[in-house]
């Protein structure tokens, strides 16, 4: 990073179904936001049969594999979140607390982002103007 040139900095407000972004620098031009691809249908119990049989004596375990599906999409949606953070120099990220935590332990571990500036806030619900100036004030506090 210049020391004279501003940081590029990004706003991440994420959940379990979307990514919203905001660059300041850009203005009313946004990154689209990112679906998770999470399956949004929840089943409850006694909706469905949990597992299929398969012979008399024989089923299939349908809550582990359902478990195994979901945490295999949560983790492909993080790490195809890490490709709007490559290019940034700094980025405030806000979300339900468990998921920014699994972010930020993805982070911690790469290492094309040992440089960079990070803040992570925990954050349930936001709405777009409140989203906008929280990124817009954590830009403000990197540019001296």
């Amino acid at each position: 990073m210049h020391p004279h040139k501003a940081p590029k900095t990004l706003g991440i407000f994420m959940n379990h179904t979307r990514a919203l972004f905001f660059i300041p620098e850009n203005g009313p031009q946004q990154p689209a936001p990112l679906e998770s691809g999470i399956e949004n249908r929840l089943r409850y119990p006694g909706e469905t049969h949990p597992g299929a049989n398969v012979g008399n004596l024989r089923s299939t375990n349908n809550e582990y594999s359902r478990h195994n599906r979901e945490k295999n999409q949560l983790k492909q949606y993080l790490i195809s979140l890490l490709e709007y953070l490559e290019p940034m120099d700094a980025a405030l990220i806000l979300g339900p607390k468990i998921l920014v935590n699994q972010f930020k332990n993805i982070i911690n571990g790469d290492k094309r982002f040992a440089g960079k500036q990070f803040r992570f806030e925990q954050q349930d619900k936001m709405t777009t103007a409140e989203f906008h100036v929280e990124v817009k004030k954590f830009a403000a506090t990197l540019v001296t």
